[in-house]
């Protein structure tokens, strides 16, 4: 009977301290919560109607857009037919650029390809100009290095979001369908 009684016991002692524990584990994961959650920094913040002007620089060559009234014009080619939604994606995607890193007071911008980026994105608004410069991937974050010119901040950039400057004129020609054909518009 003795010995049932300390088994008892031992058993409540060990239960009580599981309870304890599961307790303690839990307080220090919502505690800790916080911590956990991603920091943002914002790379560029603009309004993105209010953008006048686009130009951009990528393996594909070299564009440039105005915006005359609501038409968006390609600069070297007037004629050429302009898919405005495609074009004001590539604007929403450089006027609102985000990261989860930072590199503060970069001084050597040929560490991050950022001396000769691969890509440069221009736009202007009716009070300012802004220009991203896009250079090196870094394999062991798996994302590109983003900086805004003329400032020592480096940031990362997704694949994806990358690929909104990788666009070249064929795939920002307005596509117009004739019957039942859809044919790109080359501005003959």
């Amino acid at each position: 009977m003795k010995r049932q009684k300390i088994q008892l016991l031992t058993i409540l002692i060990l239960l009580i301290a599981m309870a304890a524990a599961y307790v303690g584990v839990k307080y220090y994961n919502n505690n800790h919560e916080e911590e956990d959650e991603k920091v943002s920094y914002t790379v560029t913040h603009d309004d993105a109607a209010s953008v006048k002007s686009l130009s951009l620089a990528n393996d594909n060559g070299e564009l440039s857009f105005t915006k005359e009234g609501d038409i968006w014009y390609e600069n070297s080619d007037k004629t050429v037919s302009i898919d405005a939604g495609a074009l004001e994606d590539m604007i929403e995607a450089a006027v609102s650029i985000t990261s989860e890193d930072v590199i503060e007071n970069a001084a050597d911008m040929s560490q991050y390809g950022l001396d000769e980026p691969e890509i440069t994105v221009t736009y202007t608004t009716e009070n300012a100009s802004t220009t991203l410069e896009i250079g090196d991937y870094n394999s062991s974050v798996s994302k590109y290095y983003v900086c805004v010119k003329g400032e020592n901040m480096v940031y990362t950039m997704t694949s994806s979001a990358r690929a909104s400057f990788t666009k070249s004129l064929d795939d920002l020609k307005k596509i117009e369908t004739q019957g039942d054909e859809s044919v790109e518009t080359d501005g003959d």
